[in-house]
């Protein structure tokens, strides 16, 4: 392979990407990239609740200690880690959860571990990257339906799900780029009546979601199906990092001694368990959750004269071609707003968008501010 000629044939088509260096995070929502201050609406910290976390985790460090130096199946695995398990697997309604090294890592690790040559998964088009990475597996038989096309599911499974042992509907519950959502009721109708597995990947909506941020899938007319999957992340509103499957024991059994992302990775780190355990608790103040929504409430009703965006904390505004979505980016760092552009294949070619995050952090005047320098500018 060319290297040289496959970077520049992505300069050309303006889908080169480059890493800004930040130089200051402390002040969310603030951030200093190349000395220059931005608001930031490029990431996933939705509920900001650094400042409650950073003490205690600090503490329980300091008391602790901070080096990890094995598989969890050697010496890494601690009664915090267990700990931090226990309660997410309350709060998915789930059995059981294994911690892993990073939501990627625990979506891919799941579907590979658990399909077979006997099984087929069956994909939403839109679900995230570490879903897709893993039918390039040799063993992995996959199909992908339209995003949230659930009659095109129905017709896929009515045609081949007598081929199959097993069958997995896999889906995002919040979609990462699009902010909406997938009818997860839907979905368990069509899994009970086909005899599917249901694997939902609810990194997104934790934290945003549901009674105590318990996300999309903690609801009755979902978490009572048995043969769901739940895979998530630490990294979003959890602000922490790693990532987690939840589902029967069994299931959580077989990844342990079968999963060689899990056997073979070092545990994880206790920042990130003390994180996870301080956020978990600040979740059931549900005080961050209540500003986050009010934010979304407000930067909707600001922007819905031009656009019609749904009630997310993620909203794309979607400009198609790669130059025009750099340039519009640009213009908006040159007003003091880091919203970054997305390019294919992040999204679909010709889809290219701004992606703006919410988060509980924001000030209503800096929606403000932003909603009318989007105006202008688009």
């Amino acid at each position: 392979m060319n290297l040289g000629k496959e970077l520049t044939e992505l300069k050309i088509q303006h889908l080169y990407r480059s890493r800004k260096i930040v130089e200051d995070t402390k002040y969310f929502p603030m951030i200093n990239i190349n000395d220059r201050e931005l608001i930031n609406f490029a990431s996933n910290n939705y509920l900001a609740l650094g400042e409650s976390i950073n003490e205690e985790v600090l503490g329980n460090l300091l008391t602790n200690g901070i080096v990890q130096q094995a598989s969890p199946l050697i010496s890494g695995y601690t009664k915090w880690h267990k700990e931090l398990e226990e309660k997410l697997a309350r709060m998915k309604g789930r059995e059981s959860a294994l911690l892993f090294s990073s939501g990627f890592t625990a979506n891919l690790a799941t579907i590979t571990t658990l399909c077979t040559e006997k099984d087929l998964i069956i994909i939403d088009k839109l679900s995230h990257a570490s879903i897709m990475e893993a039918t390039k597996y040799r063993h992995i038989n996959y199909r992908v339906f339209p995003h949230l096309n659930y009659e095109y599911l129905i017709k896929m499974l009515q045609a081949h799900r007598s081929e199959y042992e097993d069958v997995y509907i896999v889906t995002d519950s919040l979609f990462s780029m699009d902010g909406d959502k997938a009818n997860l009721r839907k979905i368990r109708e069509i899994a009970e009546r086909f005899n599917a597995y249901m694997i939902v990947d609810d990194a997104h909506a934790t934290g945003v979601y549901g009674e105590n941020g318990s996300g999309l899938v903690n609801r009755k007319e979902v978490v009572d199906y048995k043969k769901l999957i739940v895979t998530g992340t630490l990294s979003k509103a959890l602000q922490s990092y790693g990532g987690f499957v939840a589902a029967d024991c069994q299931i959580i059994e077989y990844l342990v001694n079968k999963a060689k992302p899990y056997i073979y990775n070092t545990a994880l780190p206790l920042v990130h368990v003390f994180s996870g355990l301080k956020a978990l608790e600040l979740f059931s103040t549900k005080q961050n959750q209540t500003k986050l929504w009010k934010n979304i409430v407000y930067f909707s009703n600001t922007m819905n004269s031009h656009y019609n965006i749904e009630l997310s904390p993620i909203i794309p505004i979607v400009i198609g071609d790669n130059e025009k979505v750099q340039l519009m980016s640009q213009k908006l760092w040159e007003d003091g707003f880091f919203v970054p552009a997305i390019r294919y294949p992040t999204v679909p070619k010709k889809k290219a968008m701004l992606r703006i995050s919410l988060s509980a952090g924001h000030q209503q005047t800096h929606l403000e501010s932003l909603a009318q320098a989007i105006k202008r500018h688009i």
